[in-house]
């Protein structure tokens, strides 16, 4: 392969190698072929308007994202060609030239990143989109998306029309094979004994079939979420990121006298303190 070739592929790798660029990629990709405002883009990853328009530049200057004019606003949009040109590359490389990598592997393990790890698709998962912050929406992981659907199945289970941080929590025991399943079982917390301490807290509900939004401390959880997960250097929230809201939850809540929720009220049944569980989950 030509040298220049190379130099392009390595620009375009280049361009696509940060975290603020990636998740800008994969909101465009989401969004193709409409494209989205700088606005709204702005929106999802909580970041300044100046922090935001280099991350922009140096993906329209590779010929990633492109940006179009209409009805006197201005959308960006993903270049689908050259994501192909990309993906290109990298088969005929490693695949076909070299035969490296065995393509029928890929295929295998991209259904298994689809179906299992961080881009779980679930045709359920948009009853949720708009009961969720569009930036932590997008950041979710299949798993956490999972704890979420499981967390709305517990609200369901007690006919109560809303998503509070005991069902959260039992989502997360529920997943079964995150990080903060483990961390949870390891703690001590089983999820058929603790159901029945939620239903001792909390009782049975009316059920009026109506939409389940969540609770403003479940929404605080998500917040502390996407916190962890942009401090330890992820892309996506995973479960422990989860599971360190909740404890955050719990310690903001206890900072300012404020009534602990059912899940800080069972956390601090165990023998752990918080500082110690965040030191275990962030170590992750």
């Amino acid at each position: 392969m030509k040298k220049d070739n190379i130099t392009r592929y390595a620009d375009l790798l280049a361009a696509l190698g940060s975290t603020a660029r990636l998740t800008i990629v994969r909101l465009l990709v989401k969004k193709h072929p409409q494209g989205m405002m700088q606005g709204e883009i702005q929106a999802r990853l909580k970041i300044p308007q100046a922090k935001l328009m280099p991350h922009l530049a140096k993906l329209q200057q590779q010929g990633l994202v492109r940006s179009r004019q209409e009805d006197q606003y201005l959308y960006y949009g993903i270049d689908v060609d050259l994501l192909e040109d990309l993906l290109a590359f990298f088969y005929a490389e490693c695949c076909v030239r070299r035969r490296v990598v065995d393509w029928s592997k890929v295929s295998e393990r991209k259904d298994e990143l689809i179906t299992e790890n961080h881009f779980l698709y679930i045709p359920e998962d948009d009853d949720l989109e708009h009961l969720i912050d569009g930036a932590i929406y997008d950041r979710l992981g299949g798993k956490s998306l999972q704890v979420l659907l499981l967390a709305r199945n517990e609200a369901a289970r007690l006919n109560h029309n809303f998503i509070g941080t005991e069902q959260i929590l039992l989502g997360l025991m529920g997943e079964g094979s995150g990080e903060a399943a483990r961390s949870l079982k390891s703690w001590g917390m089983d999820l058929v004994q603790t159901r029945k301490e939620v239903k001792e807290f909390i009782g049975e509900g009316r059920g009026t079939g109506e939409e389940v939004p969540l609770t403003p401390k479940a929404k605080r959880v998500l917040e502390f979420s996407l916190e962890e997960a942009i401090a330890g250097g992820n892309l996506l929230i995973n479960t422990e990121h989860i599971l360190l809201g909740l404890i955050r939850e719990w310690q903001a809540s206890w900072e300012i006298k404020d009534t602990l929720s059912v899940a800080s009220r069972l956390l601090s049944q165990l023998s752990l303190d918080a500082k110690t569980m965040m030191e275990e989950l962030r170590s992750y």
